[in-house]
């Protein structure tokens, strides 16, 4: 058993906290209705030529293979540093160009930009999904699946950031490249050392996950309710950002109660009790000394209670050797009860699935399997054209005097909303 200030059984939760933390931010692409106003204006773009860019950062997506093979081969925060150069150099061009550093861009230069942005994306869901898999080899596909739902956060994420460095409703673009240049790098450089990959398999309960879910359904009830209510208006951008950065970091509460439980109380709570029952077995054996020595003193009052004492004696003999029988079979048992749980324990290890890049299935298989089509097909046709439509909403509403903004953070919210449910529904049916 871990020893209290141990470390070890706080690993998975802190990775966990750094994989919401990443993934809340990884979305960077949601960001493209705040800012392709501005390139359409710049470079004379066409609709049609609007919606390239966005299927040109998906396509980016494609090659998500190659983290998959450097994954092998380098460690995972090697991986998010090499994600965040490659968005730095996405979106940071672009961000140039947008306040007049670059006089000119072409269109073809713009389309690989997103490229290189929408690749930079997969470098960062891979770190994630592989921390998971690793802190958690028994319930994976959950916490992985959970903490991609963050991912649809990040409009609402960087909404507020720019709110809170010029104020409400404001849409200035180049603000929104520029973060999605450096809260990356930044993000990555903190938790990069959370999110790591255990050098020891560590199994962790299971039953500690329905209040990291419960925890999520806060934070999106929180994110909807922050993103429609009036009352919102009247605080500061600030301090909503503070708050929302506070809510994504929640399940943070959870290796903190780890610590309370099991630190400082441990002790005082093993004191106590030994105390107490030492005075319990003492208390004991005298009261049944003086029920079985009763009868010799009602006989002996008058002679001074010498065959009390000596009956006392005798008992507390007896009963103190009943003591240590019963005290050694309570050991035995104890012994019995932590062979059986290392036993159990043992067998959850060989049964959990150690997760690595190519175990589950190889390439062959993959292009064979018909899940693997439907995934992508829907991926395709879903992801890209959300995207799409939003942009395109995103246009309408700015033209009618709207802001763009708010609709990118009402639909970053409700998705994230969205997601979460899919989440919780496919856990209660597995």
């Amino acid at each position: 058993m871990d020893s209290p200030s141990s470390p070890r059984p706080l690993t998975p939760w802190l990775s966990l906290v750094g994989i919401i933390m990443l993934q809340s931010i990884s979305g960077t692409n949601a960001n493209f209705p705040a800012y392709s106003s501005k390139l359409k204006q710049l470079l004379f773009l066409s609709s049609l030529q609007l919606n390239n860019l966005i299927v040109a950062s998906e396509a980016g997506k494609l090659f998500g293979c190659f983290p998959d093979v450097a994954a092998k081969h380098l460690p995972l925060w090697a991986m998010l540093i090499i994600g965040a150069i490659l968005g730095l150099i996405g979106y940071g061009v672009q961000f140039l160009f947008l306040v007049n550093k670059i006089t000119s861009i072409s269109y073809w230069q713009l389309i690989l930009l997103h490229f290189i942005a929408g690749n930079s994306i997969c470098w960062i869901n891979t770190v994630c999904c592989l921390a998971a898999a690793s802190n958690f080899r028994i319930d994976h596909p959950s916490i992985i699946a959970l903490t991609m739902t963050y991912s649809g956060l990040s409009g609402k994420v960087y909404t507020s950031m720019v709110q809170g460095v010029h104020g409400h409703g404001s849409t200035k673009p180049s603000t929104y490249l520029l973060l999605n240049c450096i809260v990356p790098i930044g993000v990555s450089l903190v938790f990069s050392t959370l999110v790591r990959d255990p050098k020891q398999e560590e199994i962790v309960e299971t039953g500690r996950f329905s209040a990291v879910f419960i925890m999520a359904t806060a934070t999106g009830a929180y994110v909807v309710f922050e993103s429609v209510a009036p009352a919102f208006k009247e605080v500061s951008p600030r301090l909503r950002v503070a708050i929302l950065v506070l809510m994504i970091m929640l399940p943070l509460v959870m290796p903190i109660v780890m610590v309370v439980e099991r630190f400082p109380f441990d002790k005082w709570k093993f004191k106590v009790s030994s105390r107490g029952e030492s005075d319990f077995k003492h208390k004991r054996v005298i009261a049944e000394t003086r029920i079985n020595t009763g009868g010799e003193i009602v006989e002996d009052e008058k002679g001074g209670g010498e065959k009390e004492r000596a009956g006392m004696v005798k008992n507390k003999e007896v009963n103190a050797e009943t003591v240590t029988k019963e005290g050694d079979a309570q050991n035995v048992t104890k012994e019995g009860n932590d062979s059986k749980v290392l036993t159990v324990k043992e067998e959850n290890e060989e049964k959990a699935v150690k997760v690595r890049v190519g175990d589950e299935h190889g390439m062959k298989e993959l292009l064979l399997s018909v899940d693997f089509w439907l995934y992508f097909g829907v991926y395709a046709c879903g992801a890209t054209l959300s995207t799409v439509y939003l942009n395109n909403l995103g246009r309408i509403s700015k033209s009618r005097g709207n802001c763009a903004s708010f609709l990118l953070a009402i639909s970053s919210a409700f998705g994230f909303f969205g997601r979460l449910f899919t989440v919780m529904l496919d856990r209660l049916t597995r």
